[in-house]
This record gives C-alpha cells, structure tokens and sequence, in this order.
C-alpha cells in the first residue's frame, strides 16, 4: 500500500505541503518556481535584446557586440540571485518574529495557568487553615 509522499497542511496558520515531517511553505514553493522561470528566460532575452542593439542601433565593433551582451546578462542573473536571497531573508526575520510571537503567547498563557493554579491552591489552603482553627477552638 504505497502513499502520497506529500499532502497539503497547515502549521501555526501557514499554509504548505507536507512533505515527511517538514511542511514547505506554498509562498517557497512559488518563490523557487518564479525565480527558476526568471533564470532560465531573463538573460536570453537579455543577451539577444543587448546584441541586436549592439549591432543594428549603436553599430559597436564586434569585440564591445559580443562582451556587452555577455556581461548584461551576467548582471541579470546576479540581479535575479540577489533578489531570491532578499526574499529568503526577509521570510527569515518574519519566520523569526512570528516564532517569538507564538513562544511569548505560550509563556504568557502558562504564566497566567500557573498563577491562577497557584490562586486556587491558596484559596483553599487559606480556607482549610481557617476550617482548622474553628476546629481548635
């Protein structure tokens, strides 16, 4: 009996697909296909756009029409690189900031059951030491 090795989840409101015990998140997942599809088409639209320039609008000679286009499009996937990394750093710090939130919530709520259990015990240990004393007397 063989099973789906991924399914769709949901963890502390995140939405994503389970895979194993981890759970990737669907807005990765799409970062990773958006950037994927901008690598593989920028920099020939780059390249071919850059050469037709070279060649037919500012007729470069023919070292500047091959190595312009060759560093534009270098400069576009470094362009592209370094927006993924923006992207992953910035969901780093809201992944951050929304594990503190969730913790802090956690200590505050067993904070207040503590306290409250504490309050409850009190009560009743100040209400059996009064029950004693009228026994006493």
């Amino acid at each position: 009996s063989s099973s789906s090795s991924y399914s769709s989840s949901s963890v502390n409101g995140v939405n994503g697909i389970k895979l194993g015990k981890a759970v990737v998140e669907m807005g990765a997942v799409f970062d990773v296909l958006t950037h994927t599809m901008l690598m593989f088409t920028v920099p020939f639209i780059v390249f071919f756009t850059a050469k037709y320039l070279c060649t037919e609008v500012f007729h470069t000679s023919p070292r500047w029409t091959l190595l312009t286009p060759l560093l534009l499009s270098i400069g576009s996937v470094q362009l592209i690189i370094a927006s993924f990394v923006r992207i992953g750093y910035k969901q780093s710090l809201e992944d951050d900031k929304r594990k503190k939130n969730t913790n802090d919530k956690e200590g505050q709520e067993k904070a207040n059951n503590s306290q409250s259990d504490s309050d409850a015990d009190g009560e009743s240990k100040s209400e059996q030491v009064g029950v004693d004393k009228e026994k006493s007397e």
